[in-house]
């Protein structure tokens, strides 16, 4: 009854926060940070208003993904942290899933590679037992990328892969271009410029098609790498 108390007095600015924060990450996915922090500020006020936890975990969690694409890893491990925090006051276990991962991003960031192993360890297990493939995909991803970065490639390639099977199952391009991006860079360390491409330009295919700002950057690599296997079949 509270609950319902609650959204009938504070409905429409609840609403307006949860939606300025959605536009907020929609920007951060296209890497128009600039945009998606002024969202995520107004979200933010918004909810802290209301006095509205549940929805300031996770702003607090996007804006600590939001210092993690920065580099500002101290800040990023702040927000994720307390965003964590008030998830699990909550008791809500998804949104702990979610949390972990992010605060083991933003421990990668800094290159604490054991706290960001055991926060997506974390993350996964959550996701395996309540079901949450997207995000069993995205810590599958961290992890990948955390074994490429210590050069141990043959688990980033199992991460990686089953984090591609789970993307391409419940059709989710996000985690399907970072898996595939994250895969051709393993393939190109190890020499394989064509499966390198292959694997790149799904990646980039997906950027297209949603306008992401850095798919110039990228599809100049994946051309860099057709010129070179180019070369080298004229060899």
């Amino acid at each position: 009854m509270q609950a319902l108390a609650f959204y009938q007095e504070h409905g429409k600015l609840y609403a307006a926060a949860v939606r300025k924060n959605n536009i907020g990450w929609e920007y951060t996915c296209l890497g128009e940070l600039e945009q998606a922090k002024r969202y995520y500020d107004d979200s933010l006020d918004m909810c802290r208003q209301l006095g509205a936890q549940n929805l300031e975990a996770s702003i607090l969690g996007n804006l600590g993904y939001y210092y993690t694409i920065l580099g500002d890893s101290e800040k990023a491990i702040e927000l994720c942290g307390q965003s964590l925090e008030i998830k699990r006051r909550l008791g809500d276990r998804e949104d702990e899933a979610i949390g972990l991962h992010f605060v083991g991003l933003a421990y990668l960031t800094v290159g604490e590679i054991e706290q960001a192993v055991r926060a997506q360890d974390r993350s996964l297990a959550i996701a395996k037992r309540i079901g949450a493939q997207r995000i069993e995909a995205m810590a599958l991803i961290a992890l990948g990328q955390v074994f490429s970065l210590s050069r141990e490639f043959e688990k980033a390639q199992e991460h990686l892969q089953s984090a591609l099977t789970i993307a391409r199952r419940i059709g989710a391009r996000n985690e399907e271009g970072r898996s595939c991006w994250e895969l051709g860079i393993i393939y190109k360390q190890q020499g394989d410029l064509e499966m390198a491409i292959n694997a790149m330009q799904v990646c980039v295919d997906y950027e297209t098609d949603i306008g992401h700002a850095k798919v110039k950057e990228h599809a100049a690599q994946v051309e860099q790498l057709r010129q070179r296997l180019l070369e080298s079949k004229a060899e």
